[in-house]
């Protein structure tokens, strides 16, 4: 379903990640190489702040965390951050960055030419497996169809009792004859407004409540096997 959906999207995109770490830490030489270490440790660098930009943008703990957070531990520096501040879509910034080290490492010699190109056409897939998931979160049902389904469960818990007392027909007098088309009708509502919680959960996998999706744990996976 659309659930699962999402969840093969977010693992889809940590796999291109690391897909371009592997294929540079492994074609980049020679080792001792100090320039070309330092475009391996940019990449590092540029490749998590994507990640973590894309996050950013669709779960509610991570609005709060400001630029000046990344340069504290290290992933942006302080150039860059000018840089980001004028930026409107930060992730798409940063995933040039990744070509133009990608491309820096290919014509200075450091990677063979085939590598570019692998490199590049991974990239490519990356911003656009980034995109859709950012767009599939952010799509929501249109405002009149959210209403028209409260409407609809509204009018059936109002009618409910009424319906009941009338199938619960007898001829006993006391508090029980209004008691149990009452109760029945809070049971009713109970079952119908927790499937709508449900389904409002669902749309929103990444959040702060107990039953939505943290990313820390993929960020944190992918940081290490990138590094």
């Amino acid at each position: 379903g659309w659930f699962n959906g999402i969840i093969n999207l977010s693992w889809g995109v940590q796999g291109k990640i690391g897909d371009i770490a592997l294929t540079i830490g492994g074609s980049v030489a020679p080792a001792n190489d100090r320039a070309a270490s330092a475009a391996k440790y940019r990449l590092y660098r540029y490749l998590n702040l994507a990640h973590y930009f894309l996050y950013q943008a669709i779960a509610v703990d991570y609005h709060a965390d400001q630029l000046e957070d990344l340069v504290d531990c290290g992933l942006l520096l302080a150039d860059e951050k000018a840089l980001l501040e004028g930026s409107m879509t930060k992730r798409n910034t940063i995933l040039l960055w990744v070509g133009a080290t990608i491309r820096q490492l290919s014509s200075t010699g450091r990677i063979p030419p085939g590598v570019h190109s692998r490199c590049l056409e991974i990239l490519r897939e990356l911003r656009g497996s980034g995109d859709t998931l950012a767009k599939e979160l952010t799509r929501v049902a249109p405002i009149s169809f959210a209403q028209l389904m409260q409407l609809m469960v509204d009018m059936m818990m109002i009618l409910t009792p009424p319906a009941l007392s009338f199938s619960l027909e007898t001829k006993r007098e006391g508090l029980t004859v209004y008691l149990w088309p009452a109760l029945g009708s809070m049971i009713l509502a109970v079952f119908y407004q927790g499937g709508m919680q449900l389904i409002n959960a669902m749309e929103y996998p990444f959040g702060s409540d107990l039953d939505d999706l943290h990313p820390d744990w993929l960020l944190m996976s992918t940081e290490r096997a990138v590094f």
